[in-house]
């Protein structure tokens, strides 16, 4: 799980620094680590996202070492938008 939220903010930073996200929803990303459900529920999310496109095989998904964190950053980057929304969504309802 360390992974996949270093990965996120590393995606989220880029993305403010470039201004294609505010640094309102970069806030919005790091304050979801604080509630576990939110990420887990969230990592699933994107995960899975990531074997419908064929970013990750499911075999990698299953297990975080077999994940090539760099190139999953790219792909973090182009799912900010859902990720955002995604967690409004969830903190509303959680």
């Amino acid at each position: 799980m360390r992974e996949f939220q270093a990965t996120l903010n590393k995606a989220a930073k880029a993305a403010a620094k470039r201004g294609e996200i505010s640094e309102q929803d970069v806030r919005r990303i790091q304050r979801a680590r604080f509630r576990p459900f939110v990420m887990i529920a969230l990592r699933r999310r994107v995960i899975d996202e990531a074997v419908l496109c064929g970013v990750l095989k499911p075999a990698a998904a299953a297990v975080p070492e077999e994940i090539d964190w760099d190139e999953f950053l790219a792909f973090l980057r182009e799912l900010l938008p859902m990720i955002l929304e995604f967690i409004q969504v969830i903190m509303v309802l959680f």
